[in-house]
């Protein structure tokens, strides 16, 4: 006897069992969404700055800030929310040249009296080279990170968690507001 179970069904596909549950699918749909939404969130430029200005994720960016891997594979959503929300890092710093013109970067590499230092204030970010002696460097005082001062929303904010997440765990998952704070 045939019988036909609407929310499960077993297919045939190349010689393997494949289970397909369209509540299951309904379920990740809006995780899928908000993915999306995340995505498009990281690359996208907010008052001359995106997450893509210092981080690499899926093979675009300039990966001149931390690496997003280790983060979005083993903290939670709030854990990853309080980072992105650090108003100060101490990888910024302030370089001023010889000329006088500042400019906010991270150090990359000094060796043999020259320097490279990713200039933060091109999008994207720039790799400039100098002498030591035209360079002074100064802790950082006032450049804060992004994300404090664009103005995204909460829900904005757990969209690109969520995104950070689902990249680096291979796993879509809704992220609510709730659990950022």
């Amino acid at each position: 006897m045939f019988r036909t179970n609407i929310s499960r069904a077993l297919f045939f596909v190349a010689g393997t069992v494949v289970f397909y549950s369209p509540l299951k699918a309904a379920e990740q749909a809006p995780a899928a969404v908000q993915v999306e939404r995340g995505r498009q969130l990281f690359h996208k430029t907010f008052k001359s700055y995106s997450c893509a200005t210092c981080h690499s994720i899926e093979g675009t960016g300039t990966a001149v800030g931390p690496n997003l891997k280790t983060l979005g594979s083993v903290v939670g959503p709030r854990g990853l929310y309080t980072t992105i929300m650090m108003s100060v890092t101490c990888y910024v710093q302030e370089y001023q040249l010889a000329n006088g013109n500042t400019f906010r970067g991270i150090e990359k590499a000094k060796a043999g009296g020259t320097m490279e230092v990713w200039d933060l204030t091109k999008t994207p970010a720039e790799l400039r080279k100098f002498r030591e002696s035209e360079v002074t460097m100064k802790p950082n005082t006032t450049w804060k990170h992004p994300p404090t001062g664009m103005g995204l929303a909460d829900q904005e904010l757990a969209d690109i968690v969520a995104y950070v997440k689902a990249v680096f765990t291979g796993t879509p998952k809704e992220v609510t507001v709730e659990e950022l704070h």
